[in-house]
């Protein structure tokens, strides 16, 4: 409101016709001063999800981006009745907890001290975990992308991590407390490429 009181004191003298004008001009100004900022803001923006931006990366990377709801709830914890029929089964660094999954893979996946990567093709994936109750911890990931491993690392004695793929570049990271059965932390990843050539073009 007080550009147009100063716009109006400005010109009281050029007549009703020049004075109609003038404030029009002056709405114009505002709405390019207006655009010119959301511009900015966009660009502050954009520029603040990146730690290095794309312009500046040698190749295509993985970069992470806080959790989205849709993705958060396609994660389930419940329970299941203790069994012991499965195709892989990984240790706790407590040598008494184990997590263990089903994997579609003819031959066994390699495990390291840690964790494995494993496939499964049917659209829900499950882990198990036991953790010295008589049940299991059941983890369940809905509609995940079957076409890309699944996987599962111990952090320490509690801690499991695992990565879900639900598309081709378009997954989620998931920390969970296996005692206490519940999410620590999630995030979404995502695979850079298409913007590392958008950034790449702009530099030319």
């Amino acid at each position: 409101m007080w550009r147009i009181r100063l716009v109006e004191r400005l010109v009281p003298c050029c007549g009703g016709l020049r004075h109609q004008h003038a404030f029009v001009l002056s709405g114009i100004a505002v709405s390019i001063f207006s655009l010119l900022v959301i511009t900015l803001r966009v660009s502050e923006i954009q520029a603040a999800q990146w730690h290095t931006t794309p312009d500046r990366w040698n190749e295509p990377r993985t970069y992470q981006t806080p959790i989205l709801a849709e993705y958060s709830a396609r994660l389930r914890l419940d329970h299941q009745p203790m069994e012991d029929r499965f195709k892989i089964k990984v240790l706790s660094p407590n040598k008494a907890y184990w997590f263990a999954a089903n994997s579609d893979w003819p031959d066994p996946p390699t495990i390291d001290c840690s964790g494995t990567d494993f496939q499964v093709t049917a659209s829900d994936a499950v882990i198990y975990v036991f953790t010295e109750r008589d049940f299991l911890l059941r983890i369940q990931m809905r509609d995940h992308y079957p076409n890309f491993n699944i996987s599962a690392r111990w952090v320490n004695e509690r801690l499991l991590f695992i990565r879900v793929s639900w598309g081709r570049v378009l997954g989620s990271d998931f920390l969970i407390d296996v005692e206490n059965e519940r999410v620590v932390h999630s995030e979404m990843f995502r695979y850079g490429a298409i913007e590392f050539q958008q950034w790449q073009q702009k530099k030319q």
